[in-house]
């Protein structure tokens, strides 16, 4: 579901299309009778630019837009959606432009649409419509939440402190304000004007007077876990603070999800589609490694799969080894990987069933044997097929250290969690981005 605040930039780009389209059209001939003819235009675009501009995050509302990297993602998002126009007007003849019109459209997009983000910066920046919360608990769980929210730009909370479990609590922990007891729970929301409630109670804490929290239904205040409020924020799920009983349950949940039957078809359908239509450069790939490479053109390597059943996972080779029996990445299997092209065979173990489309990558035997004794139940990942792409790709660096290894499994149960067709959808959007873009590893 879109947030106010994503609704809120969703409706400034779409009247920044409408008045590039109005200034494109008073450039050169006004906006007459042509103009109302060719609005057809119009109507692609506020298709065609949203999708883009959220592929690039440009909706995402806990973000500073500020940056230069802002102003390149829009730059970067308003040439793709300039490539995509031209490439339908080449099919519907309705959507043509004169050259000039287009131009002066188009290049009027940019400044407005980056004015909207500054805009955004600036009117929740100054932290005037952020809501007051209280956060009930005081242990890991309520500390981790309370640094999140203040780590967070533009979170639009503003911490008042923490409600003990305690009759006679402490005046801070860890240097955030505890203001009261449970039981003063309802004094304290309305003393201090509380809009948001975040419940953060952990197995440990007292919770002999939680039937307080009953009268919150009294009360016009939003009550929110601390644990959902964690993945609105991060898009990630920290799993070191949760209990065994929520990761058993979200790996038993998983299994049962009806999508994951249509996401098979969708796996089979898809993959098939991808090798016909990435042929010819499969084929130009594997004449220049045919020429330049030494050895064997495939490479072949055990990854662990769903269940953790091993299987073999095809790529095309991209190292050498050197004289002195180091690998080292060519020239041209650097480009391999920029652009992803080394992982086209893949498409093969999608096929074959080992893989789909998209989920948590599969690791070789020696590094998963390392994450599960570093990362508890580790072995959720394996709930479901591994994927070509997936979330923790989009999202994180290329893995190079075991702290990576857990930020990954964070955003890898993130997706488990949330596993849907739409989510897979983003990411196929994000992964065409950072193919495009050419930041493959």
């Amino acid at each position: 579901m879109i947030s106010q605040r994503s609704f809120f930039l969703l409706s400034c780009d779409l009247l920044s299309l409408a008045i590039a389209y109005v200034f494109g059209f008073g450039m050169r001939t006004g906006f007459n009778e042509y103009a109302l003819s060719r609005l057809s235009f119009l109507y692609f675009s506020f298709i065609v630019f949203p999708i883009l501009f959220y592929t690039f995050d440009l909706y995402y509302p806990y973000k500073h837009f500020g940056g230069m990297q802002t102003f390149i993602d829009v730059v970067l998002a308003v040439v793709t959606g300039i490539i995509l126009s031209a490439a339908a007007a080449y099919a519907d003849r309705s959507l043509i432009l004169p050259r000039l019109i287009f131009f002066y459209t188009m290049i009027s997009l940019i400044p407005t649409i980056y004015a909207a983000r500054l805009f955004y910066d600036f009117l929740f920046g100054s932290r005037l419509l952020d809501k007051k919360v209280i956060v009930i608990g005081t242990g890991p769980l309520a500390l981790e939440i309370v640094r999140t929210i203040r780590a967070t730009p533009h979170s639009g909370m503003d911490i008042v402190g923490l409600v003990s479990t305690k009759k006679v609590p402490s005046e801070k922990k860890h240097g955030i304000p505890i203001t009261g007891s449970l039981k003063d729970l309802i004094t304290l929301i309305d003393w201090y004007n509380i809009q948001l409630v975040v419940m953060a109670l952990e197995a440990g804490e007292d919770h002999s007077e939680t039937h307080v929290m009953a009268d919150l239904l009294m009360h016009r205040v939003q009550v929110v876990s601390s644990i959902h409020l964690f993945e609105r924020l991060t898009q990630e799920i920290p799993y070191k603070l949760l209990g065994p009983q929520y990761l058993l349950g979200l790996m038993s949940q998983v299994k049962i999800r009806p999508y994951l039957k249509m996401k098979r078809v969708l796996d089979l359908i898809t993959a098939s589609l991808l090798l016909i239509f990435l042929l010819p450069v499969f084929m130009f790939a594997l004449f220049f490694l045919s020429i330049t490479a030494r050895g064997k053109i495939f490479f072949y390597q055990d990854r662990i799969g769903k269940d953790s059943i091993p299987f073999r996972l095809y790529k095309l080779r991209t190292m050498a080894e050197s004289q002195k029996g180091h690998l080292y990445i060519t020239r041209f299997g650097g480009f391999l990987r920029k652009f992803r092209i080394d992982e086209i065979p893949q498409l093969w173990n999608v096929i074959k069933g080992d893989m789909s489309l998209i989920g948590p990558r599969p690791e070789i035997p020696y590094f998963v044997t390392r994450c599960r004794k570093r990362i508890p139940f580790y072995d959720a990942v394996f709930a479901v097929k591994p994927g070509l792409t997936g979330w923790a790709q989009v999202k994180f660096r290329y893995t190079v250290s075991a702290k990576d290894y857990e930020q990954k499994f964070r955003y890898n149960l993130y997706y488990l969690k949330n596993i849907s067709f739409a989510l897979d959808l983003l990411i196929v959007l994000k992964t065409i981005r950072v193919v495009s873009l050419g930041r493959g590893k």
